[in-house]
């Protein structure tokens, strides 16, 4: 059973999540035709990550609204992707900053952890390099990738801070955990956890959402993928406009961004006080707002409890 069609603001939060798609979209267009002055490297390394934050998020949208058949297994999936993205957009930019902190990037720490992510990168694609290698396979394209790659590093290391010799220390890329902690935004992390069951396939996503399972999807299985999308969304927008050539957070006031925060705030909000009105916390705010705004944790359904399971064990 789809919940859309007898939730109404579970509706409105969609339809303001595709003007949010299309209004990012837009900007996106005109950000990438006409940068702000002359474009560092990390311009164009952001806008990718913001590009594939709007191509995920639509394909959330389009498995749980505009697809022909509503699939909350894949919307999950891909809501994760949109959500890591969105993150690692504004770790680029930003770093550990909170979204509510509107503070231009600095150009230095931006470049410092630029190269991380590249460096991260090229040993990824060495990696895969040598998988092929050991599976009898030709892996020559993704080992002259790993050194194209490595010269870019190289190239950028050198534009970026050419009086320092190569290699100097770079950041860590730091864990989805890890950063949300920093950014005061560890209630999120539940909900990337459960999305993760879908995207790695594990027994625990088929039993959360099984397609017999006698009370059907709610409003918190389809709302906990949404919120994620969202976030990814914001994180991403709200860091990029504060870039060192950015036009400041002013731009989205008044956006569909700002919509949709709105309405997932409400939703969650409604969530969780017909589950536990005692677990609405009162000093979280919203990204889409000055620290005034209050946000709940996400919502989450309880756990389907086989019989003779201890469901509160971690361990298989």
């Amino acid at each position: 059973m789809m919940p859309l069609a007898d939730d109404a603001l579970l509706r409105e939060l969609f339809g303001d999540l595709w003007r949010s798609i299309i209004w990012l979209r837009s900007h996106w267009d005109h950000w990438n035709a006409t940068p702000n002055g002359r474009p560092q490297p990390y311009d164009a390394e952001a806008r990718r990550r913001l590009w594939l934050v709007c191509e995920l998020g639509d394909g959330v949208h389009m498995t749980l609204v505009r697809g022909g058949r509503f699939n909350p297994i894949a919307a999950h999936a891909l809501a994760r992707s949109t959500f890591e993205a969105g993150l690692a957009c504004s770790w680029l930019l930003v770093g550990s900053e909170g979204p509510d902190r509107d503070l231009p990037g600095n150009h230095s720490e931006i470049a410092r952890r630029h190269l991380a992510l590249v460096q991260e990168q090229c040993g990824w694609i060495r990696r895969v390099a040598k998988e092929m290698s050991a599976g009898g396979l030709d892996g020559d394209r993704w080992a002259s990738g790993a050194e194209s790659e490595h010269d870019r590093l190289l190239r950028l290391a050198s534009l970026y801070f050419p009086q320092e010799d190569w290699p100097f220390d770079l950041p860590a890329v730091p864990s989805v955990r890890n950063l949300l902690d920093l950014m005061n935004l560890r209630r999120l992390y539940h909900g990337y956890m459960i999305s993760s069951q879908f995207t790695h396939g594990t027994a625990m996503g088929a039993r959360e959402l099984h397609p017999l399972r006698t009370d059907g999807f709610s409003s918190n299985d389809v709302s906990l993928a949404a919120g994620q999308v969202v976030w990814g969304l914001v994180l991403a927008s709200r860091a990029y406009v504060r870039r060192p050539e950015g036009e400041g957070l002013s731009l989205l006031h008044g956006s569909p961004l700002e919509d949709v925060q709105e309405t997932l705030t409400a939703l969650w909000t409604r969530d969780v006080e017909r589950s536990d009105p005692s677990a609405i916390p009162s000093t979280l705010t919203s990204p889409s707002r000055p620290a005034t705004v209050a946000t709940p944790s996400p919502p989450s359904r309880p756990v389907h409890v086989d019989q003779g399971r201890d469901e509160t064990d971690p361990r298989p």
